[in-house]
């Protein structure tokens, strides 16, 4: 049985984890809404409707909880803490974000406010914070592009100009 869970497993952090602990032979658990491919390493749970956690925790030794949600993170957070016992020997590895307390975006006052959530659990941890992935930028980008685009060929062709 995998003594790591790692939360937000599928997403573009969580493959790289991933990655890193497969070339070690370290076994892990993804904790994931879905199980899409059948795979026995997989717990079925969602941190933002409260499902399956319980389960997914249990007798685990490092949690790296690498999920997030724009709107939800807190309340994820707070479900994944609740489910976790104080007194059980696990520790807690939280994915933040620099600056988050010097910017006042509502997704990055989620995050401190999920730190803060953290910090008053009585469950040893480790917050790390990271720069924005590039990753996540070039999603945004391309996103904006792709509206302007849409918008900016919606009125090229039907402009009497053309």
């Amino acid at each position: 049985m995998s003594k790591i869970l790692i939360t937000g497993g599928t997403g573009n952090l969580g493959k790289a984890l991933v990655k890193i602990l497969d070339k070690n032979n370290i076994s892990y658990t993804i904790a994931s809404r879905k199980n899409k491919s059948g795979a026995s390493n997989v717990a079925v749970m969602d941190l933002v409707h409260n499902k399956g956690i319980e389960k997914a925790v249990a007798d685990k030794d490092i949690i790296f909880h690498l999920a997030t949600d724009m709107k939800k993170d807190t309340e994820a957070t707070r479900n994944l803490l609740q489910a976790m016992q104080p007194e059980a020997n696990v520790h807690l590895v939280y994915i933040s974000i620099v600056g988050i307390d010097e910017v006042p975006f509502a997704y990055y006052q989620q995050k401190l406010a999920s730190e803060e959530e953290i910090k008053r659990s009585g469950i040893p941890y480790t917050i790390l914070r990271a720069t924005q992935f590039h990753e996540f930028i070039d999603d945004i980008f391309s996103k904006l592009l792709n509206i302007l685009s849409d918008c900016c060929l919606k009125k090229l062709l039907h402009s009497p100009y053309r």
